[in-house]
């Protein structure tokens, strides 16, 4: 199964206390549920006050692909690519920081579809939660999506040819992530033992195989 989550309400997947890391990783396979002008949230690391991560769409008609991150004097730069994905489509989108720029690809192409420059330390905040399909600060911000999994990983910065390996599919050689939420039967975290608490969303239909795990734990919760 995977985890569908509404719009303009406080749908959410909440893995309290993980922290941020000064350079990251970050993974999405998601299917948007409509077209809009509209901030829609796929994953956040933030406590009420200071976000570490911002994984999402910005309030483009375009569907504009957006990431950035707080540090200690304010929000980074903010990478955006304006991907015109269409409603009901299933698309991947990665993220990586390695201290000088952020960069986001998507699908199966290994050269980023945008860049900047950024060469500030994310706000490492251990009271900082790990947030599926919304945001603590904006709860309206929700996801308005099918989301089937979301990969996490921290201090670990993953080449393009890999962002695009795993678009594909493929998960062959790529380092395990830190922590990994398959979304097939419960928002359990396969790898970093941090367990979601489901708000709002609901339960639909998966679609594709998903990336790990490699072994039977995630059949034995009901993989499909």
């Amino acid at each position: 199964m995977a985890y569908f989550f509404g719009a303009g309400n406080n749908d959410v997947i909440n893995m309290a206390g993980i922290g941020s890391a000064p350079t990251f990783s970050v993974f999405a396979r998601f299917a948007l549920t409509q077209a809009v002008a509209a901030s829609r949230c796929f994953a956040m690391i933030e406590d009420l006050s200071v976000y570490g991560l911002l994984f999402k769409t910005a309030a483009s008609g375009s569907q504009r692909m957006a990431m950035a991150f707080t540090f200690s004097g304010g929000l980074s730069n903010v990478v955006r690519w304006d991907s015109g994905f269409t409603a009901g489509t299933i698309h991947t989108l990665a993220g990586t920081y390695d201290g000088a720029t952020l960069s986001l690809y998507a699908d199966v192409d290994a050269t980023a579809k945008a860049t900047v420059a950024e060469t500030h330390t994310p706000i490492l905040n251990g009271s900082q939660a790990f947030l599926i399909g919304n945001d603590l600060l904006s709860p309206g911000d929700s996801a308005d999506a099918t989301i089937y999994e979301i990969a996490w990983w921290p201090s670990t910065v993953l080449t393009g040819a890999q962002c695009a390996q795993l678009g594909g599919g493929d998960a062959t050689g790529i380092p395990l992530p830190g922590n990994y939420w398959d979304l097939i039967a419960d928002p359990g975290d396969l790898f970093g033992g941090h367990n979601g608490v489901v708000t709002g969303a609901i339960v639909a239909p998966h679609s594709g195989k998903n990336l790990w795990p490699l072994g039977s734990a995630a059949k034995q919760r009901g993989e499909q």
